[in-house]
């Protein structure tokens, strides 16, 4: 993936985790990941190249990030959205404008005109030639009701859904091989299920979905609120560990030139400036223990880097962090995350771990960045009196 790619990809997710409600039960993150998924596939059996499938899959992480400022018109706002993090990102303004082009092409009776916007169009709608594209448009009904106040009976619903089914065209070779054969299928059990004597056994009437969907709502809410802790905290402890780093670096910079304009243009004259002997000691003094501690704030610390089996099942051991798994088989590791995700309290265990310890590493970090500033300072003012010194008694 290239850094673009990731950067766009970050971008987004954390814009649509954060902006879009829980009223977004259709166009949300997980829409577009599989927007995401489905342009990748397609483009692999297309022969697009790398740069346009760059283009495409950018296209698809913003074509709908829109919906975190309007519903309607989403499109001329996500084309905003991306136009403004990609100049910032001072990407290409012809390849921009391309990329906006494609967002376009996600509206509503657009014929594409070439086949990236193509790929674009069939994988927004591919969700109707797969398996479960029955519940997604209940998910989509309940979203324009929540949102738009748009209130439809189940028989108006299931007409204009099947008429979205009849009317929607797939315009690649690839698609209409892989999902025009299940749309025509998801558009015969469509039907099916409109007869009267059918529809009481098969269709789950739509009251009992609006409850479970509340419940559900009702129950993800806090979730969400937890992960969005999790991740803002983890967030601001990465932000404050790369500020001391920087801080570290650049302490550690200024003291080695310090240090060599000392020894090339000072020690040299001691011999005969014997009186400045004692200043340029304490200045390299100061100098060389900034840099120590400097360079102690961001020493990395060992870690055994192997929780075993047993650790796992009696759910101690952080497996979040890099130090305490490395040594792990991917086997291993793989079947501790999947412990790990199966099991709530010992995932949020583990997530409440790996900020504590963050923390812990924040502290020392801190701590020896304190010590260097507070030596390189007080170090710095008293050998420049010492300097001043030595040169008025002389």
């Amino acid at each position: 993936m290239s850094a673009i790619l990731e950067k766009t990809k970050n971008y987004v997710s954390d814009l649509l985790s954060e902006k879009l409600t829980e009223n977004h039960l259709y166009h949300n993150l997980g829409h577009t990941i599989g927007v995401v998924e489905v342009v990748e596939e397609i483009a692999a059996n297309s022969d697009v190249n790398k740069a346009d499938l760059e283009l495409l899959c950018i296209a698809a992480w913003f074509h709908d990030t829109g919906y975190t400022e309007t519903y309607t018109g989403h499109e001329e706002a996500g084309c905003r959205i991306a136009k403004k993090f990609l100049e910032k990102e001072l990407y290409p303004d012809n390849k921009i404008e391309q990329i906006i082009k494609l967002i376009q092409t996600t509206k509503r009776e657009y014929e594409p005109e070439s086949q990236l916007e193509a790929i674009l169009c069939d994988a927004d709608v591919s969700h109707i030639g797969r398996k479960g594209s029955i519940k997604m448009g209940r998910r989509l009904r309940e979203e324009w009701r929540l949102i738009l106040n748009k209130q439809f009976t189940d028989e108006e619903w299931f007409k204009l859904d099947k008429s979205f089914y009849a009317n929607t065209t797939f315009y690649t070779r690839y698609a209409k091989e892989n999902y025009d054969k299940r749309r025509l299928k998801n558009l015969n059990k469509l039907e099916s299920k409109m007869s009267k004597e059918n529809k009481s056994d098969e269709i789950e009437s739509f009251n009992d979905f609006e409850k479970k969907v509340k419940k559900a709502i009702k129950d993800k809410a806090p979730e969400r609120g937890i992960e969005t802790v999790f991740r803002l905290a983890s967030r601001n402890h990465i932000r404050l560990s790369g500020i001391a780093d920087n801080k570290a670096n650049t302490l550690i910079s200024i003291n080695a030139i310090i240090i060599s304009i000392v020894i090339s243009v000072l020690i040299d004259k001691l011999e005969l400036s014997t009186h400045l002997t004692l200043p340029t000691i304490m200045m390299l003094l100061t100098c060389v223990a900034t840099i120590i501690l400097a360079v102690l704030s961001t020493k990395p610390k060992v870690t055994q880097g192997n929780i075993s089996r047993e650790d796992i099942e009696n759910r101690r051991g952080n497996l979040l962090f890099f130090g305490n798994f490395f040594r792990m088989s991917l086997d291993e590791y793989e079947w501790g995350m999947n412990e790990l995700m199966q099991d709530r309290d010992y995932l949020y265990h583990n997530l409440i771990q790996d900020l504590y310890f963050l923390g812990l590493v924040l502290e020392k970090k801190y701590k020896y960045l304190r010590w260097a500033y507070n030596f390189f300072l007080y170090g710095l003012i008293i050998s420049v009196i010492a300097f001043v010194t030595a040169a008025i008694i002389v």
